[in-house]
């Protein structure tokens, strides 16, 4: 029985590395990906295969597509072993966007100790200049004061620094993240282990990646490969493509956007990052025009947040709010009524421009959740009026927790949007219960004591925290834009609730806008 065990074990390491091979071998170098039409999925796409090194056999675990409107994904996974000995997983998401861009990203999470694993990813490059983003104080990194660095000279053979780096070479444009590693925390957030983390390699035959060996670390790389230009450098535009960062201020990862880990969460460091489910730079992409990779960014963070919505139809914050926890009793996993709603009015503006079904189907789902928790979690007003919660849990389906304006305002902002898309008469009745809320409540927002609004209504029926010196404000003029598309009026309370904003600001010497 022992040798017929030991005959069966060696059978199976035999096929896995026969399986390793045929994975290994080289393929055909990537030059020029093709439009996907609708429904189909590129060729390319499913033969681009990352070169393992000849010390790592690989065991395909999936490969999987999905074809959207405009483009397909395709997403592969491999087991990586070493002498026998499993050592991570690494998979890799590849699509081409409708304007010939390349898009890849790549994870892998290390399980045991060893030497980094190098893989090429291959695709042919030659000598390119590049340029990446200076800030005057890289302590405090801000977009408004980071300027661009003047084109550097990189060479093959070489390795790129230890950011994101923004090149063209006489035939592409191409837009490299660097390896970035993290160190997993609890609630789902990440450390940065930046001292971990390393510049790609560049070879005639493609990008080398070293790969982090520490257990327990997550390392991941992604980049967009342009037959045209993706950045138009002279365009004013260039300013909203420093605010994306990708490199300290804020990161990109497959699911979304990671943001630093405010300190009121939990864990929580200077370097620790949260995958917050809006997506403000996609956001803001959508809607920017000049570059090629706007778009190509905006397309690709569109359909990222459908990966991770829930079976309830929402997203949720995966740290511990202190504060939360401490005020309601809310735990992990909770239920923020802004970051959803900005998530779900983004795919709804996707919709708008792209009419895939797959996005509205995906706002929809979120409307249906929001719907019912504004149907339970909310305080009356005299009129019949709705002010909605701002949190939940499930956990604590009980717990009642403040209502601030800028939450309200966005919730009704999207149900009128959502009803002018859909014509679905459920969506304009609840946004009519939220607004008369709003109306019925309007005089009390004001704070005698300092001229500003208050930031929220709290469980005890007062009002109280400050708000935000033009978030608000904002809402509140996207609001009388709505008002005045659907029934061609504003409405007075909400004029008089912009006047006491604008007076607070003027008095205090802050911008309008």
């Amino acid at each position: 029985m022992r040798g017929k065990k030991k005959k069966i074990y060696e059978w199976k390491w035999l096929r896995i590395a026969m399986m390793a091979l045929l994975v290994a071998v080289p393929l055909q170098a990537w030059t020029n990906p093709v439009f996907a039409n609708q429904g189909e999925s590129v060729q390319q796409e499913s033969a681009w295969r990352p070169i393992f090194p000849p010390s790592v056999t690989v065991v395909e675990d999936f490969a999987t597509t999905h074809a959207y409107s405009h483009f397909s994904e395709v997403k592969t996974a491999w087991t990586l072993y070493r002498q026998s000995a499993k050592i991570g997983s690494l998979s890799i998401t590849t699509s081409t966007l409708p304007s010939g861009t390349f898009y890849y990203f790549l994870r892998y999470e290390s399980l045991s100790k060893g030497e980094p694993v190098v893989v090429t990813l291959p695709f042919a490059l030659e000598a390119f200049s590049y340029r990446t983003i200076a800030y005057p104080d890289p302590k405090s990194p801000n977009y408004l004061t980071s300027t661009w660095s003047e084109p550097k000279e990189a060479q093959l053979h070489t390795t790129l620094p230890k950011e994101p780096v923004f090149a063209d070479d006489s035939t592409r444009s191409l837009i490299l993240g660097y390896v970035d590693v993290y160190e997993k925390q609890p609630n789902e957030v990440r450390k940065e282990r930046y001292d971990l983390a390393k510049g790609i390699h560049l070879t005639p035959t493609g990008i080398e990646l070293s790969l982090s060996p520490v257990p327990g670390t997550i390392s991941e790389t992604w980049g967009f490969v342009g037959t045209k230009p993706l950045i138009s450098w002279s365009t004013p535009q260039m300013v909203d493509l420093r605010m994306g960062d990708f490199y300290r201020v804020r990161k990109w990862t497959r699911e979304g956007l990671l943001l630093p880990t405010p300190s009121t969460y939990s864990p929580s460091s200077q370097t620790s990052f949260w995958l917050n489910p809006y997506n403000a730079v996609g956001e803001k992409f959508l809607r920017t025009s000049g570059s090629t990779f706007f778009e190509d960014f905006a397309l690709i963070s569109l359909y990222a947040p459908l990966s991770w919505q829930n079976s309830h139809g929402y997203w949720f914050t995966s740290p511990k709010s202190m504060w939360l926890s401490k005020e309601y009793g809310i735990d992990r996993y909770f239920f923020d009524t802004r970051f959803n709603t900005d998530t779900a009015m983004f795919l709804l503006n996707g919709y708008k421009k792209y009419q895939d079904p797959l996005l509205l189907a995906s706002v929809e789902r979120y409307a249906q959740y929001f719907s019912k928790h504004a149907m339970t979690k909310h305080f009356a007003t005299k009129n019949g009026g709705y002010l909605v919660e701002d949190y939940a849990h499930e956990a604590k389906p009980k717990a009642k927790t403040h209502v601030s304006l800028n939450h309200q305002l966005s919730e009704m902002n999207f149900l009128y949007e959502l009803y002018k898309t859909t014509a679905n008469e459920e969506y304009l009745a609840l946004a009519e219960k939220l607004r008369q809320g709003v109306v019925d409540t309007a005089p009390a927002w004001e704070n005698k004591k300092t001229g500003d609004l208050h930031y929220a209504y709290l469980v005890d029926g007062t009002y109280g925290l400050t708000d935000y010196p033009l978030l608000t404000l904002k809402d509140l003029r996207y609001s009388q834009r709505l008002l005045e598309s659907i029934y061609g009026a504003r409405e007075p309370q909400f004029d008089l609730l912009i006047q006491v904003k604008e007076a607070y600001l003027r008095k205090n010497g802050m911008p309008l806008y």
